[in-house]
């Protein structure tokens, strides 16, 4: 059974382009979509500088840190 989209994927040219990710409701709640992009934005700003300041650090640990820097602004 094939699911209608009232878009279509933005690689196809159409007056309705989609957002392609993983779950097709990304398009359903784009104030949801928004607010996603930016706190995954902000966490890679604060990733980015974490890696300027601490240079000897692992991926995992910018990664974490940032990770729990993002969740303390979010609450």
């Amino acid at each position: 059974m094939e699911t209608q989209f009232e878009c279509e994927p933005i690689h196809k040219p159409t007056d309705k382009p989609c957002f392609v990710a993983g779950d097709t409701r990304v398009n359903e709640q784009a104030p949801l979509m928004a607010g996603h992009t930016t706190w995954l934005r902000m966490h890679n700003k604060i990733a980015d500088q974490l890696s300027v300041m601490n240079p000897n650090w692992s991926g995992t640990k910018k990664y974490e840190t940032a990770r729990s820097i993002v969740g303390a602004l979010h609450q």
